[in-house]
């Protein structure tokens, strides 16, 4: 996954209804990630983060519009 579209993924999730359901963990997890790649946009995400990523996106992308 690209680091410029996994931030874009974030703030239209975050931006959408679906931050009324994110549970704290998810929430705080999508927090530390886009300041990650904000602070180094060039920043190589482990296979944990990107899992975990790929389920929050899985699970809150139907709430984008």
């Amino acid at each position: 996954m690209d680091n410029i579209k996994i931030l874009n993924d974030i703030c239209k999730i975050q931006g959408s209804s679906a931050k009324d359901y994110f549970e704290s963990k998810e929430r705080f997890f999508l927090i530390n990630i886009s300041e990650k790649i904000q602070t180094d946009s060039s920043i190589d995400l482990n296979d944990e983060e990107i899992l975990f990523l790929k389920k929050i996106f899985k699970k809150y992308m139907k709430f984008v519009v």
